[in-house]
């Protein structure tokens, strides 16, 4: 091996372990807020996030002896990741349709995308499984080569999938009664343009690097996972929020409104009530 090949793979080893490191703190985080969410909550979107953030966990503790010279199979270690993958962007799929389909009858289109961008990551994962080599780092960790490009088309398929996932979201703000014009923007900018450009460099700095030999796609698919999840379980945190806040105001109103038939029954009105009183 020379001198170079020994500096990309000791680089591509360090980065691995750089990208496990991050994603375990931020997945046993995320996994803590879907928790609970889950607990307070009931819709089913927020279990599906809480079994996205709980698979990216898994993967990321299996994929740690591999750093400290314990014996693993790679070729297991890397189909399990890869499926473990399949299943998180399956939860994230299922979220935007449920999503798209039950938020107005112009969004079902989005629903119908969803379902194909699903199909082309099914036949992505098993050709990319089919003609894929895993072998041991020499500096720790699972190397994967791949004899296709069919990861590049997961790749952007899961791309495609945020498209959609920021634009039910921006038409989901839109139609809540109680927020403004103002508000909606900043909200949008916070917590999904912001993301969908940062999204976007990635993917694009990923597959340039892939394509030109420079970085392992198991790399590529780490990244994209942890960013993809972490933007998935921050969305639903807003929408959580949200739901919250429409219940506070909605019980509020109720509390109002039973408190003063309570006065106007007993005949107890206040000055301040007066005009009520008269109208009842």
């Amino acid at each position: 091996m020379s001198a170079s090949s020994a500096h990309l793979v000791d680089f591509e080893s360090q980065f691995r372990l750089f990208v496990v490191a991050i994603s375990l703190p931020i997945a046993c985080r995320d996994v803590y807020r879907s928790v609970k969410i889950v607990i307070h909550d009931d819709p089913v979107i927020y279990k599906l996030n809480l079994l996205q953030t709980f698979l990216l966990l898994v993967n990321t503790v299996a994929s740690i002896p591999s750093f400290f010279g314990q014996s693993i199979n790679c070729t297991v270690l890397s189909i399990a990741n890869f499926v473990l993958h399949y299943f998180s962007l399956l939860t994230m799929n299922v979220i935007l349709y449920l999503e798209a389909y039950y938020s107005s009858t112009r969004t079902r289109f989005v629903a119908c995308v969803c379902a194909l961008i699903l199909a082309a990551q099914t036949i992505c994962l098993a050709l990319a499984l089919q003609g894929g080599l895993f072998t041991t780092s020499p500096y720790g960790g699972c190397k994967v080569i791949l004899t296709n490009n069919w990861n590049i088309g997961m790749s952007v398929a899961t791309s495609i999938l945020i498209v959609f996932l920021i634009g039910v979201f921006i038409m989901n703000l839109h139609q809540l009664p109680d927020m403004d014009r103002n508000q909606a923007y900043r909200v949008m900018i916070r917590h999904s343009v912001i993301f969908g450009i940062v999204i976007y460099v990635f993917d694009i700095l990923f597959l340039v690097l892939e394509v030109l030999g420079l970085l392992d796609p198991g790399i590529t698919l780490a990244l994209n996972w942890l960013i993809k999840s972490r933007l998935m379980t921050v969305m639903m945190a807003t929408a959580y929020r949200r739901r919250k806040s429409h219940r506070k105001i909605s019980l509020g109103a109720a509390e109002s409104a039973t408190e003063l038939e309570t006065k106007i029954s007993y005949g107890d009105c206040q000055s301040s009530d007066k005009d009520l009183c008269r109208m009842t």
